[in-house]
């Protein structure tokens, strides 16, 4: 227990903070940016301080901070610095909490104990969430919702946001649950049980009460995009322990089978519990196409206007407020993001902050998509990283989760525990002291 809590510092606080933002509605308010992005960057600059070995970073790295210093002064250069303090703010405490968890998870021991500490927190919001909607369904811990009435939304307001952390922690525990089935196989299977309730408990807790959280948010691209994910994740798991363990392996690939037959019916079965809310949102679905093709040909449009720097961080409400006509004010009237991550950024960054983005980003897949044939340890975990990414990637095509920070800077954490394992290693030994 001594050494499950040592790393309260900075690993403990930075969940704290985390866990907070999330509760605070995700932190989406020009206020509460800067309040939790000051105590990111608080936090990090005092841990860089403690522990500068730790924070050292590699000069690929520092790219993006100068990209964030250069896009600053083009926007106070233009006189639109002050609606683009808040985005700045949030990307900043971003790479803040990429900074601390690549830094600390480049020793083994201490990535798999911030993977077990991620999971704990993410189920105990997913219990949390579920129990205040049961309670009183119509609220959201005692605020009325403002929108997606009887549907799950946690605290950030959206469903669809929620559908994003629900997904994210779905497939986190669904990884560690793989871990054990492929080590213990299905020929014992109350061992099996007995591993899993052990060892993985809290990432069974999280795995159903958050597959039953993201049921409840009736949201349909986040719950197709999590089973493609998970089918990817369960694939891939499947061929690295083939690869690894040959015929053995293979041998339990039909009783596999069975298992994601079993996890398909048990998600038919629920979202025929919820048939009434989830038949609603279906029948609704070429509606909202019609909507978001009025969206996209607005905001494309809106392009052409400042195609190589965009029209500045944060600008998103004026740009739409300009765009609207006769025609799609009943549209654009109620919608507070673009609902396309690319189109977003192109919007606001125009080409080249686009194009910095997708830089960083590749950065830094390239380097976790590198750990898969240089580690020997933890090659799950960055199985389950990738694929978490790819999760908020192909949700991000149609909704705008990654644009609320307390979202956005979960998977900061993730992506950084990622290149921290991809360019660690374990532990060394401590040495005995020789007695002279």
């Amino acid at each position: 227990m001594a050494a499950f809590l040592k790393p309260l510092f900075p690993v403990g606080i930075l969940l704290l903070i985390l866990s907070a933002a999330s509760l605070f509605f995700g932190a989406d308010t020009p206020l509460a940016s800067y309040v939790f992005s000051g105590a990111l960057l608080m936090l990090t600059g005092a841990w860089v301080i403690a522990s500068p070995q730790q924070a050292a970073l590699p000069q690929t790295l520092i790219v993006p901070v100068v990209l964030l210093a250069g896009f600053m002064a083009l926007d106070l250069a233009l006189g639109r610095i002050w609606p683009a303090l808040p985005e700045y703010a949030s990307l900043a405490a971003a790479g803040a909490v990429f900074l601390i968890a690549r830094g600390w998870s480049r020793a083994t021991d201490r990535a798999l104990l911030l993977w077990q500490w991620i999971i704990i927190a993410m189920a105990v919001l997913c219990v949390w969430a579920l129990v205040d909607f049961i309670v009183a369904p119509e609220t959201i811990f005692g605020r009325e919702r403002p929108w997606h009435e009887n549907r799950l939304s946690m605290t950030f307001l959206s469903a669809n946001t929620a559908a994003s952390f629900l997904g994210i922690g779905v497939l986190l525990a669904l990884s560690e649950i793989l871990k054990l089935v492929i080590q213990t196989g299905f020929q014992r299977p109350l061992m099996l049980a007995e591993e899993i309730i052990r060892k993985a408990f809290p990432a069974l807790v999280l795995l159903v009460i958050g597959f039953l959280d993201l049921i409840l948010t009736a949201s349909r691209a986040g719950l197709t995009f999590t089973l493609v994910s998970a089918a990817i994740l369960i694939l891939w798991e499947i061929d690295a322990a083939r690869r690894k363990a040959g015929e053995r392996v293979g041998k339990g690939l039909g009783q596999t089978l069975i298992v994601i037959a079993g996890i398909g019916a048990a998600s038919i079965i629920l979202w025929g519990f919820y048939a009434e809310i989830l038949g609603a949102r279906t029948s609704g679905l070429a509606e909202d196409a019609n909507s978001r093709a009025v969206m996209y040909q607005a905001y494309a449009g809106s392009l052409q206007q400042s195609p190589l720097i965009g029209h500045g961080l944060g600008s998103f409400a004026e740009v739409n407020h300009r765009l609207m006509t006769a025609d799609n004010a009943n549209v654009l009237a109620s919608q507070g993001a673009a609902h396309n991550i690319e189109l977003q950024w192109l919007m606001q960054a125009g080409i080249f902050g686009t194009a910095a983005m997708f830089g960083v980003m590749a950065v830094i897949f390239g380097a976790i998509w590198q750990g898969l044939s240089t580690r020997r340890r933890l090659r799950g975990n960055l199985r389950a990283i990738i694929c978490v990414s790819l999760f908020i990637i192909l949700h991000g095509q149609v909704d705008f989760a990654i644009e609320i920070p307390g979202l956005m800077w979960w998977w900061a954490l993730l992506l950084g525990l990622g290149a921290g394992i991809a360019d660690g290693r374990a532990r060394p030994p401590k040495r005995p002291h020789r007695k002279i």
